[in-house]
């Protein structure tokens, strides 16, 4: 992914919400961040997010990133420039450590949908490919496939 769009279209697809949710919802911050005396986030509307997803690519403003990670539970690193997991940390036993095939410690959670679900195993599996082989890779690998994929 190496855009904001389709980095924002991959999020809004794991968590299940669409460009007219997250319009809503930065329209709500912005009334809320307008009474507070507070100025409006940039890009907060319907138009500018289907031409971020759509493939526009102007510069994004830094306030809109930071809007749409907290509103989506992302890093805003991730969201704009990719820079590693995509996932906020989230306390609790919600997510689990894992010491992925590539060496890089990241939160994991598997994914609810069949078709991320089944995205995830093709990933999965390449990497043993990669690791030459489902026997070569961390135990902790091995258990993640087998029980969550």
């Amino acid at each position: 992914m190496d855009t904001v769009g389709e980095r924002l279209k991959y999020a809004l697809a794991l968590r299940g919400k669409t460009a007219n949710w997250l319009a809503t919802q930065l329209k709500m911050t912005n009334m809320a961040r307008e009474a507070a005396g507070i100025s409006p986030i940039p890009w907060a509307n319907t138009v500018r997010i289907y031409e971020l997803l759509g493939g526009g690519e102007k510069p994004t403003p830094v306030e809109f990133v930071e809007a749409v990670a907290s509103l989506l539970t992302l890093r805003p690193a991730w969201l704009a420039f990719s820079d590693g997991p995509c996932e906020a940390d989230v306390p609790g036993d919600q997510w689990r450590e894992l010491y992925l095939v590539d060496g890089r410690l990241r939160r994991f959670k598997p994914p609810d949908e069949p078709e991320l679900r089944a995205q995830v195993r093709r990933e999965f599996e390449a990497g043993f490919e990669a690791a030459e082989g489902f026997g070569r890779v961390s135990a902790t690998v091995q258990v993640v496939f087998a029980n969550y994929l």
